[in-house]
Formats: structure tokens, sequence, C-alpha cells
């Protein structure tokens, strides 16, 4: 069974055969699963900082079927994050569903020299209509 998470998938299927000199057949499968958002740019990079500079880049979530969705991050405190909804917004439960929503992260380099690479989780929600 092929995995169901996104990502690029490099698996087999086996084949049984009634064939005395094949009995076993394996065909490679190669691919990419899809999920439902679209994330621009994939990769943030924030060039080199020296400790105490801040450097800004911004990226867009959307769904690639239109739906429109909410979303919240969970950070630490060396990073900023401005999430703002982009066009038409409609409001559920108290928070905001849109279909595209721009993100601004503003990350400060800390005290600690060397390289770090950092993983923003974001989280969306689909509406109930």
């Amino acid at each position: 069974m092929l995995p169901a998470q996104q990502g690029k998938v490099r698996e087999a299927v086996v084949v049984r055969t009634s064939s005395p000199t094949v009995p076993i057949l394996e065909v490679p499968v190669r691919g990419e699963i899809e999920g439902p958002y679209s994330v621009e740019p994939g990769i943030l990079s924030f060039g080199l900082l020296v400790p105490g500079q801040s450097a800004t880049r911004k990226l867009s979530i959307r769904r690639k079927d239109g739906q429109s969705f909410s979303v919240r991050s969970d950070v630490d405190m060396a990073t900023t994050v401005n999430i703002k909804p982009q066009g038409e917004v409609s409001v559920q439960d108290g928070r905001p569903f849109a279909r595209i929503w721009a993100i601004e992260v503003v990350e400060r380099a800390s005290a600690n020299k060397g390289f770090w690479r950092r993983q923003l989780t974001f989280v969306a929600t689909t509406g109930s209509g």
C-alpha cells in the first residue's frame, strides 16, 4: 500500500505471476502526492544575520480548491509572524476565514553563532461552509 502522506513517493508494487521463469515481478512506482494547500515560496531564506539583526520574508498559503480556511501559527520568541487574510473574509466561531493568507515572517538573530534551521508550523482549519 502506498503512503497517504504528502511528498515524494518511491515504492514498488509486487506482482505474483503464474510464470515459472518470473514468479514475482516488482514494478517501481515513483511520484509525488500533493496536499490541498499551496505555500509559496516553499522555503524562506533569511541569509546571514549578525546577532540582533532582523530580516523579513513573506509567503502565502492558499487552498488549491479555493475554499476558505483559517490559519494560526505556533512560533517561539525569536520569530514574529504576522498573518493577514487576503480578499474576502468571513467570520465563523469568532475566527476569520479567507481563501488566501499573506504571512510575514520576521526572524531575529540570537547571540549564538552558527547556522540554524527553524520549522514554522501553520495550522489551517476549514470552515463549515
